[in-house]
């Protein structure tokens, strides 16, 4: 029995020993090409097991995509379909619907200018710290329902009030920029007989109001 280090006829230095007379070879010592190699034959067999185990294994796992059709755009995750996005026929939304939409004509009559819309557009200050915002939303809903008339183009365009601070105790009505009642001027507030005849005056004198008429 004994140990002996030499070198191999391949050029690699080994180590040999012999136990009851049989002769066994070791080779601790290998060269950089030598263990490359061994590293490339394992990555090899490596990757030859993956490819193996997907082949038989991996089309049934749930996780696993497979394609349905070439081209239809659909692949199954775990027994569902998946439509790509790209595939996907877009569907118009309610939005997309209601733009498409045309919508109605208006009627010429309908139609005004700014010059038209602001000669009929009333103004109605009132002072705020009298309280007076209610007669003021009074004396505007007096006139909305006088000179305006479902199906027909309105007489009035808009009515508009304007809160006043300083100075106190103001009240007063304009149309189209003149003004046809000042609280302080007439000494007191307007009654709707008085503020109806004042406001169809300037925008429409042939209107007929009525029992809210007062004949001269």
């Amino acid at each position: 029995q004994g140990v002996l280090c030499h070198r191999h006829a391949s050029g690699y230095p080994v180590l040999s020993f012999s136990s009851n007379g049989r002769r066994f070879l070791w080779a601790p010592f290998c060269s950089a090409q030598a263990q490359m190699l061994a590293a490339a034959s394992g990555a090899c067999v490596a990757l030859a097991g993956v490819a193996i185990w997907d082949r038989f294994f991996g089309a049934r796992s749930p996780l696993s995509p497979q394609v349905a059709g070439a081209g239809s755009g659909e692949r199954k995750f775990g027994g569902r379909k998946s439509t790509s996005s790209s595939d996907a026929k877009a569907t118009p939304g309610p939005t997309e619907t209601a733009k498409e939409a045309p919508s109605p004509a208006v009627p010429a009559e309908f139609v005004k200018s700014d010059a038209e819309r602001a000669a009929s557009a009333v103004e109605i200050e009132y002072c705020v710290g009298c309280r007076w915002m209610l007669r003021a939303g009074w004396t505007a809903q007096e006139l909305l329902t006088t000179f305006t008339e479902s199906g027909k183009p309105p007489m009035v365009s808009s009515v508009t009030l304007i809160p006043v601070v300083k100075p106190e105790g103001v009240f007063r009505v304009r149309v189209g920029g003149v003004e046809v009642w000042d609280r302080k001027a007439r000494g007191g507030f307007p009654e709707a007989k008085q503020i109806k005849q004042l406001v169809r005056d300037v925008v429409n004198p042939q209107k007929d109001l009525g029992h809210s008429e007062t004949k001269a």
